[in-house]
């Protein structure tokens, strides 16, 4: 099985001025194709995995997701017209996960990165 690596941002600068690595560049030439996205993962310890927020910072740059913007300023979405639509396993019941743990990891990729993108 190959693997898909990517470097971690760690600042501000590598996340906007640094270059996507070619394997992000490719998963970007794909998101801007496809009209809806699928993203499945399996909820361990709480919020989404952490390679997947990695992903998603590399991907979602300024200049793909968003304008770049002046100093100090923060660059608008870039319209999408994309929808999506996340898929998540997990060892409980679904009710569970609403419940008691009011689905702060889904809602928080929904709202905190796919509306915020526009998507």
């Amino acid at each position: 099985m190959a693997y898909v690596t990517f470097p971690v941002l760690r600042t501000k600068e590598d996340w906007e001025e640094d270059a996507s690595p070619d394997p992000i560049r490719q998963a970007q030439l794909t998101i801007g194709w496809a009209e809806h996205l699928v993203i499945v993962y399996a909820l361990w310890l709480g919020p989404m995995p952490a390679l997947l927020k990695v992903f998603l910072e590399q991907a979602f740059r300024p200049g793909f997701a968003l304008a770049k913007a002046e100093a100090g300023q923060m660059g608008k979405n870039l319209p999408t017209g994309k929808s999506a639509r996340t898929i998540v396993t997990m060892g409980m019941p679904a009710w569970v996960y609403r419940w008691y743990f009011r689905a702060q990891s889904l809602k928080g990729l929904e709202r905190n990165i796919l509306q915020f993108y526009g998507i």
